[in-house]
């Protein structure tokens, strides 16, 4: 038994001494062999191309706006709009406001100057009933005092001389009198060219306010200034005008195209706007007819990016595309549709996978295999697209290149500060 036991030990420590070196060759390999297990590419020449996708409609190069007339001094309320995208003629009516407030107050202004035609005849009548009333009193005493002057007599031998007295200062009392009531005449004359002017300034204003109101009512219903398509615009926010919406004077509400001449209005993600130039390549398809695509160029890019509307954070660059050739059946300003921009399109150039370039200090690299080892080399970078950078620099056909950072030159580097690009 104690045989037995003997025996297993040994095959046991024979055992155990075979694996442990077993081991120790198999780890000395792969440290030998690390080139063979890191996961590489050979570097070769190829098609480069950067595409930057987008969405918009399109619109027309020139169109003739349609907007809320100057003439109406304040926000009025949409009651009717004509179908967007609908064939309209010259002078066919396309938009209407609410009139009811401009009616009322028309009305009421009408009320005012009803009233102030009544009060100023009134007043005019009672001026001229004080008018007479002076005058007669005026012509009383004037008699009065041809009478007195008629009469007078200055002989103390007629009269006694208290009545002689008596009689001149009668006279003197008259000729006061007759000034008094040539002084109040004249005075109400100006009482009443006063009184009359502020009635007449008070119609006036009325009827300048009538005036006003009514021609704010000519001006409620917009007219299409010529043949053409209807289409609405859009405000800051992406939405069209609808009914019940308030407007103010001077928006624009929509236009009249100029179908001859379209382009396209595009949007395009901040985060992917890298690369953008005027006079890029871009291809437009519609959303509803794919199968009809149509070539532009970018034409015009906004310098900042912003949200597309108040509820949605996310950033936006706005560009214009002009479309080259002539315009497809169906394209019509309106369409929705979707863009491709070429943002780089280069003929065999060395690109590699992005996540193959590190980065530290601001420095680009990649491993390159030399000789079974990974050797770190310097790169110079040119355009990305969402897979793929292009080397300018640092790289050749042939080489064979690290897609990751190779094992063995992270155990090497551990605690190193460098990242993936």
């Amino acid at each position: 038994m104690n045989d037995i036991n003997k025996g297993t030990v040994g095959r046991l420590k024979y055992t155990f001494a075979s694996l442990t070196l077993s081991s120790v060759l198999t780890l000395s390999g792969c440290a030998e062999n690390s080139s063979a297990d890191t996961i590489k590419m050979v570097v070769a020449k190829a098609d480069f191309i950067v595409k930057i996708p987008g969405s918009g409609e399109l619109e027309a190069a020139k169109a003739t706006n349609i907007s809320m007339p100057g003439g109406v001094f304040e926000a009025q309320v949409i009651e009717w709009l004509a179908e967007e995208n609908t064939l309209v003629k010259k002078g066919q009516v396309v938009a209407r406001f609410d009139p009811k407030k401009y009616r009322h107050q028309s009305e009421q202004e009408q009320f005012q100057i009803d009233k102030a035609n009544i009060g100023y005849q009134t007043k005019e009548n009672q001026l001229g009933n004080e008018k007479r009333e002076i005058s007669n009193d005026a012509q009383l005493i004037k008699d009065e005092l041809n009478i007195a002057n008629r009469y007078s007599v200055d002989d103390l031998r007629v009269y006694s001389r208290n009545e002689i007295i008596d009689q001149m200062k009668n006279q003197a009392y008259l000729e006061a009198k007759q000034g008094y009531t040539e002084w109040r005449g004249e005075s109400h004359d100006d009482k009443s060219q006063s009184e009359l002017e502020l009635l007449r300034l008070k119609q006036g204003q009325h009827s300048a306010k009538l005036g006003m109101y009514q021609d704010a009512l000519t001006k409620l219903e917009i007219t299409a200034p010529h043949d053409g398509l209807f289409v609405l615009e859009k405000n800051w926010r992406g939405e069209k005008p609808r009914v019940g919406d308030t407007t103010w004077p001077g928006r624009k509400l929509g236009s009249l195209p100029d179908l001859s001449k379209l382009q396209a209005r595009i949007f395009i993600l901040e985060s992917e706007a890298a690369g953008l130039k005027v006079g890029q390549r871009v291809e437009l398809k519609l959303d509803a007819y794919p199968d009809q695509l149509i070539e532009g160029k970018l034409a015009q890019i906004d310098s900042i990016a912003k949200s597309r509307n108040n509820k949605n954070p996310v950033k936006y660059f706005e560009a214009v595309v002009s479309i080259d050739g002539e315009k497809l059946e169906h394209w019509r300003p309106g369409s929705q549709l979707k863009a491709i921009v070429f943002a780089a399109e280069k003929r065999q150039v060395i690109s590699i996978p992005s996540q193959s370039i590190s980065v530290k200090n601001g420095q680009y690299f990649v491993y390159v295999e030399e000789s079974g080892d990974w050797v770190k080399r310097e790169i110079q970078i040119g355009s990305r697209n969402t897979a793929k950078t292009e080397i300018t620099q640092g790289l050749e056909s042939g080489d064979i290149v690290a897609l990751f950072t190779p094992q063995s030159v992270v155990q090497q580097n551990t605690g190193g500060n460098h990242g993936v690009l």
